[in-house]
This record gives C-alpha cells, structure tokens and sequence, in this order.
C-alpha cells in the first residue's frame, strides 16, 4: 500500500531535534524499531538519529548506499530502476528508488520501519537532467495485520540550497514523513476495527 501525505518546505517542520524525539517516543511506546537508507544525505539521518540518548533503544542503523552497485547488492533495488529517465517515475533519482532503497533497508535490516532518501544535493556535471535540488523521500512500515504487506509513503521536494543545505533539507524532509508515517500508523491502530 503506498500512501501519501502533506509536503512541507524544511522552514514549516518541526525542528530537527524535536522530529527525532517525537519518532524516538512513538517508537517506543509501539515497542518498534527503525532504519535507514541514505543516498544523497551521506550519513546525515542516521547521525541525527543517533544524537539522541537511548536511540539504541529503536534505532538498529542504516545503509549508506551512495554508490548505485550498494544499493542493488545491499538493498535489493531493482536494476530497471537505473536507467537514464528524465520522469519521475523511474531512475536512481525517482519516488520508484526511494521506496525500493525504504523496502530493502526493512528487510535488510531487519527493522519494523525504515526511512530512506535519494537525490540531487549538489552538482554531478553530465550525470543527470534532472534539476539540482531534486529529492525523494519514502518510508516504509507495518502493514494492516489482515495482509501483512508493508506500507509505504513517499513525498518529492524540490530544494533551492548548495550541496550542504540540500543535504539538510532532504534529511529534514525524511524525518518529517517519517514522523507523519508512524502518526498516522498509531492513528489507525487505536481506531476500533
């Protein structure tokens, strides 16, 4: 099932430290577990994941698959995904990868939710037409106990920064839908069925 949710500009999230203790709590109280899956951010999610005291408690770690090869062997992503397309629907910088990077760090590392990103933080001369900035966010978790399959969100965005505020941005975008994932989750798991 993918879902999707409101998309906001970094400057009308929650602050990042305030992101990452609002997942941390409801990662506790749904007793679950997290993960990462990094491409353009290098490292960025899981370092401020892992800023928070007690993360051990919910947070097992992540991938950072910036070279395409990893993100096959490590995280399962389907090699039609890496053609040279211009669309949003497909290639290494397309909602497609996000959510393929977001399922295959669920399963590879054995998480009950996994958060990836992929995109354009800065300037790859002759790599790519799509525009600097570009970003794919998704994250994936439990899926509603009658068939078992996870759910997935995904949000694009289109940052206007250099490489490092890009960076950030994406980083904040993909804590921001995480955050919105798991409170929408907790939503419909105290909804009488």
């Amino acid at each position: 099932m993918i879902s999707k949710l409101k998309n906001l500009h970094p400057s009308e999230m929650l602050p990042v430290a305030e992101l990452v203790g609002a997942v941390a709590t409801l990662l506790i109280a749904g007793d679950r577990t997290l993960g990462v899956a990094e491409s353009s951010t290098g490292g960025l999610l899981g370092h401020w994941l892992t800023d928070r005291p007690g993360a051990s408690r919910w947070f097992l770690g992540g991938v950072i698959a910036y070279h395409n090869r990893l993100k096959i062997e490590l995280l399962h992503a389907p090699a039609a995904l890496f053609t040279r397309s211009d669309t949003s629907a497909g290639g290494m910088v397309s909602a497609a990868m996000a959510r393929a990077l977001a399922l295959g760090a669920r399963q590879r590392l054995c998480c009950d939710w996994a958060v990836a990103e992929t995109g354009l933080a800065g300037v790859h001369p002759g790599r790519s037409r799509k525009p600097i900035g570009l970003s794919y966010v998704a994250v994936a978790g439990p899926g509603a106990a009658a068939d078992d399959q996870p759910r997935v969100w995904a949000a694009e965005h289109r940052f206007e920064g250099d490489r490092s505020a890009n960076k950030a941005a994406a980083a904040h975008a993909a804590l921001h839908l995480l955050h919105q994932a798991l409170v929408e989750a907790a939503g419909s798991s105290n909804r009488p069925g």
